[in-house]
């Protein structure tokens, strides 16, 4: 099987790049219809494979399941996406996680109050931005040994703690995340991954 890729952009030149067997067997400045299959580039740039030297694969691959909060502008705000999360898809993995939160530049504060409301008496653990505070709803509190705590936020080693307990994720289940966080940076042009 070969490939024939026409006017790809490579540096300052547009060449033709032929793929043989998942190789590149040549480039040249124009080739005649040698190939099987032609995708034409149009000008389009031509770079080699992307390799990440220093990537946290298996966190990658546990954040890819968890909720993004890092848009959230309040407590509130992130509460209801917490809310608006667990509605559409309450099927998720138990605890239900959210990541990226930045309570330091929000005009409130993370309470119990309105994450207890938004998260159905699902467990809810959302993970700072910074990996140093958690926020827990009430039912998260009480299966982390932390019933009563006021405001729900735990901060340096508690929330270490709780980090740690929720990135403990059994084998085949990291596997199947991993599987398809790697494809997913196959399509963004990484071929390989340094753990």
């Amino acid at each position: 099987m070969s490939l024939l890729l026409r006017e790809a952009r490579l540096g300052e030149e547009i060449v033709d790049v032929l793929i043989e067997d998942d190789v590149i067997s040549s480039v040249s400045k124009s080739y005649g219809s040698i190939a099987s299959e032609e995708v034409a580039l149009d000008g389009r740039w031509l770079v080699p494979g992307l390799w990440d030297n220093h990537v946290h694969f298996n966190q990658w691959s546990m954040m890819r399941q968890r909720l993004n909060l890092s848009d959230a502008t309040s407590a509130r705000e992130a509460a209801a996406m917490v809310g608006s999360a667990l509605a559409s898809n309450g099927g998720r993995v138990l605890p239900f996680v959210g990541f990226g939160f930045r309570d330091g530049l929000w005009p409130d504060a993370p309470n119990l109050q309105d994450l207890d409301a938004a998260s159905y008496g699902h467990p809810v653990v959302l993970v700072s931005g910074d990996l140093h505070s958690v926020w827990l709803n009430s039912a998260a509190l009480d299966s982390y040994g932390h019933t009563g705590h006021l405001s729900g936020l735990l901060r340096e080693e508690q929330a270490f703690d709780i980090t740690g307990r929720i990135n403990t994720v059994a084998p085949d289940v990291l596997d199947c995340w991993a599987d398809t966080a790697s494809r997913l940076a196959a399509r963004r042009g990484v071929v390989g991954i340094f753990d």
